[in-house]
C-alpha cells in the first residue's frame, strides 16, 4: 500500500496550540472524527523534489461548504507537494471580525514561502481572515513564489472587504461600506493581480472574474472523489437539504410511494418537518426519513447509500455562477443526480450530460424509478473520472501552474 501523503498542520488545535504538528494520516487526520476517512488513500506525489504548499481555507467540521470542498482538495494539492495547511477560523462570524482580518494579514505577512513553494488560498463570501491573508501573501512575498487564488462567488471576492462585524451595525454600516466601494475594491484588484493563477470554479464564474478584474482566469474542476468502500446496495431517494419547499417535497413522495422507493429527507427547518409530516399523512402516504443537522462525515454517509439524489435549491438570492456543491458530491458517490437548482454549475454539469436539471424533480424521478429505465452506472462513473477525478484535476492545476 501506497505511503499517505505527509500534512503539516501549522493552524490553531482546538486546544488553543499554534505549534506546528506532523501526521502521517493526511487528510483523514482531521479532529474529531476523521471527517474524510471513507475516501480511497491518495497516491503519493510523483516529484521525489517536492515544493510545498501553504494552503489557507476552512477546515472541517464546519458549516461552511467551502470547508468539505478544501477537504477533498488537499488530495489534489498532496499530489503537487507537501501540504502545509493553516486552518481559517471555521466560524463565518469569526472570520468576518476586525481581529481576525488583523490575524489574517499577519499570518500572510510572516508566512515568507521560500522559491519555489505554492501559496493556495481558498476565498469565499465574508470570508475577511482569509481575503486579508492573500493581501499579506501579495505584498510580502519573494520572487519565485507562486499565489494561487480560487474564488468561490464570482464575481465577487469576498463582498465587503472593509465590512467587520463591529461595522456592521445600524449608523456604521453605511460608512464600511462606502470605504469597502473606496478601499476596499481597489485591494481586491492588487491581490488578484498580484496572484499568479486565478480559478474558478464554473466556466461562468471564470468568464465573470476576467471581464471585471481583467486578467486570465481559469476553470479549475472540483474534485469528486469516489469512496473507498461502496454501499453494497443501494436503495432509497435522499432530498438534500437544507429543504424548505414542502410542496415539491410532498409530491416526490408520491412518486417514490408508487415505485415503493423510501425517501430520506435532509437538514430543514423544525416546522419545514412537521408540514412535510402532515401533508404525506393527509396523502395517505408513508413520511419520509428525516436526517436532521448531521455532521458531515454523516450526510456524506448518506449520499453513499441512495440511489437518487434530489438538491431542492430555493429560486433567488443566491451567486447565479456558483457551483452547486451536493451534486458533485453524489456524483462522487455514485448518485443519479436530479435537480431544479438554476445556478451555473448545475447547468453546466447538465450540459456534460451528469445530472438532470429540471422544474419539476418529480417528473424526472418518475423516469428514474420506472421499471423500463435502464442507467449505464459505469459510464456515468467514467464521465465523472474524466471531468473531476482526482487524476484529471491534478493534471489540471499542474498544467494551471507551469503557464
Amino acid at each position: 500500500m501506497c505511503k499517505q501523503p505527509v500534512v503539516q498542520e501549522l493552524g490553531d488545535s482546538p486546544t488553543g496550540r499554534s505549534l506546528p504538528r506532523r501526521t502521517g494520516r493526511g487528510i483523514g487526520a482531521v479532529p474529531h472524527g476523521g471527517i474524510l476517512a471513507h475516501l480511497p488513500w491518495c497516491p503519493p506525489p510523483l516529484d521525489p523534489h517536492l515544493a510545498r504548499v501553504f494552503y489557507i481555507s476552512k477546515r472541517p467540521p464546519a458549516p461552511s461548504s467551502v470547508a468539505l470542498y478544501a477537504a477533498h482538495f488537499e488530495q489534489v494539492l498532496a499530489r503537487v507537494g507537501e501540504v502545509h495547511s493553516r486552518p481559517a477560523p471555521p466560524d463565518p462570524h469569526e472570520s468576518q471580525q476586525l481581529r481576525a482580518a488583523l490575524r489574517g494579514a499577519w499570518l500572510g505577512w510572516t508566512l515568507v514561502p521560500k522559491p519555489g513553494d505554492i501559496v493556495h488560498v481558498e476565498l469565499s463570501g465574508r470570508a475577511l481572515f482569509e481575503f486579508f491573508a492573500a493581501a499579506g501573501v501579495a505584498v510580502r512575498r519573494r520572487d519565485g513564489v507562486t499565489l494561487a487564488l480560487t474564488c468561490h462567488d464570482p464575481p465577487s471576492v469576498v463582498g465587503p472587504a472593509l465590512l467587520f462585524a463591529c461595522l456592521d451595525r445600524r449608523g456604521l454600516r453605511r460608512a464600511a461600506m462606502l470605504l469597502s466601494r473606496l478601499l476596499g475594491q481597489p485591494l481586491e484588484g492588487f491581490v488578484l493581480r498580484r496572484a499568479d493563477h486565478v480559478f474558478a470554479l464554473t466556466d461562468a464564474g471564470a468568464r465573470a472574474l476576467r471581464t471585471r478584474f481583467r486578467r486570465p482566469v481559469k476553470r479549475l474542476p472540483v474534485v469528486m472523489i469516489s469512496p473507498a468502500r461502496a454501499p453494497e446496495s443501494r436503495t432509497g431517494v435522499f432530498v438534500s437539504g437544507p429543504v424548505s419547499d414542502v410542496a415539491s417535497v410532498t409530491r416526490i413522495l408520491r412518486v417514490a410511494a408508487d415505485a415503493r422507493c423510501p425517501v430520506t429527507v435532509g437538514r430543514c427547518d423544525p416546522r419545514v418537518e412537521d408540514a412535510i409530516r402532515f401533508e404525506a399523512s393527509r396523502c395517505g402516504i408513508a413520511a419520509p426519513a428525516f436526517l436532521g443537522d448531521v455532521s458531515d462525515a454523516a450526510w456524506l454517509n448518506a449520499l453513499a447509500s441512495a440511489q437518487v439524489l434530489i438538491y431542492l435549491r430555493a429560486r433567488g438570492g443566491d451567486n447565479s455562477l456558483a457551483m452547486a456543491g451536493p451534486l458533485h458530491f453524489g456524483l462522487a458517490a455514485g448518485c443519479l443526480c436530479i435537480t431544479n437548482d438554476p445556478r451555473a454549475g448545475a447547468r453546466e454539469l447538465g450540459a456534460l450530460d451528469m445530472v438532470r436539471v429540471s422544474d419539476a424533480p418529480e417528473r424526472v424521478l418518475a423516469d428514474v424509478l420506472a421499471p423500463s429505465h435502464c442507467h449505464d452506472r459505469a459510464a456515468l462513473a467514467a464521465r465523472v473520472a474524466e471531468y473531476g477525478g482526482i487524476d484529471a484535476v491534478v493534471q489540471v492545476y499542474r498544467s494551471a501552474l507551469r503557464r
